[in-house]
């Protein structure tokens, strides 16, 4: 998979509904965060999936921070994925 190949042992990828995935970067500044958001999305653009189509993605960054609920923290990943998306896709928003 090619976007495994660009994360850590102790970073997380998963299906978080539909055509939705999730990254969590343990101990990773939103700074790091957004640097690997916008190398993820290049990588993705460049790959080969079917001849003659592009695929992209958009990637919503944020922090999880100290007084964060799942609630809260999905929330505010959710609405810069959805920025992003609505900017043009193909981008990276951080909130």
């Amino acid at each position: 998979m090619i976007v495994k190949t660009e994360l850590r042992e102790t970073d997380i990828f998963a299906r978080w509904g539909g055509e939705e995935f999730m990254i969590l970067l343990p101990s990773t500044s939103v700074i790091n965060a957004e640097e690997l958001a916008y190398r993820l999305n290049k990588t993705v653009e460049d790959f080969s999936f079917i001849k003659d189509k592009v695929v992209t993605c958009s990637f919503g960054v944020t922090e999880f921070l100290y007084e964060d609920t799942i609630d809260t923290f999905t929330k505010r990943v959710d609405d810069a994925l959805y920025k992003a998306k609505n900017e043009g896709r193909n981008t990276v928003r951080v909130l």
